[in-house]
């Protein structure tokens, strides 16, 4: 007991060791008794170390959909090593003048996501896009109100553009689930498979992030 305190208080020896070639300091602390010798070692993590934790919460904002009219900006969080979680408000204003769905879009919606890291960068993602719809139809000139859901379905890449920024590049495909007012053009399907089969279109997705 009398070793332990008398070493406790006289050697508190601090020492500093760069690392080659990186930024980072490392702080070594060595204790001494008359029988040992031991060393603390504390490793530093600054910006510029690799080890540095990484942000848990992103924004994103897609840099494709608003060639559709369709504004969006979500934010994730790092459930954990492979699963981000994300939540976000939405503005779709498309338009359609031929084809499926002849009219006008004002869905405000709400976009949630969950996204799962299977090797890498590499991920794959489902999103639901619940929204309430004041569509504008070309075929009837009338205004249907209403909820309605659309779902998505991507495969994607992560670039990072150093510490915060960073793109998702993640094509896909979506569908629309369901629809509270029967607009023209969606009367027509008896069941949701001929929805899903007749009205699946795919989605050129391109995000940008920003770590926070």
């Amino acid at each position: 007991m009398k070793n332990v305190l008398l070493m406790l208080t006289c050697f508190a020896l601090p020492g500093l060791q760069a690392n080659a070639g990186m930024d980072t300091l490392k702080s070594e602390y060595h204790f001494y008794t008359p029988q040992t010798h031991h060393t603390i070692q504390f490793d530093d993590f600054s910006p510029h170390n690799g080890k540095a934790r990484q942000s848990l919460w992103a924004a994103e904002t897609s840099l494709t959909f608003h060639m559709a009219r369709i504004y969006m900006l979500k934010f994730s969080y790092k459930y954990s090593d492979r699963v981000e979680l994300g939540i976000g408000p939405a503005f779709q204003n498309w338009k359609n003048e031929e084809g499926s769905f002849i009219g006008q879009a004002n869905a405000y919606t709400l976009v949630l996501s969950y996204r799962y890291y299977f090797w890498n960068k590499f991920h794959v993602e489902l999103e639901f896009w619940p929204a309430w719809n004041r569509f504008e139809s070309f075929v009837d000139n009338n205004t249907y109100k209403g909820l309605e859901l659309w779902v998505e379905y991507k495969l994607g890449y992560r670039v990072d553009m150093g510490r915060r920024f960073y793109l998702n590049i993640q094509p896909g495909i979506g569908h629309p689930v369901w629809a509270q007012k029967q607009w023209p053009g969606t009367e027509d399907y008896d069941n949701i498979f001929e929805v899903i089969r007749n009205e699946t279109i795919f989605v050129p997705q391109v995000l940008l992030g920003f770590r926070f």
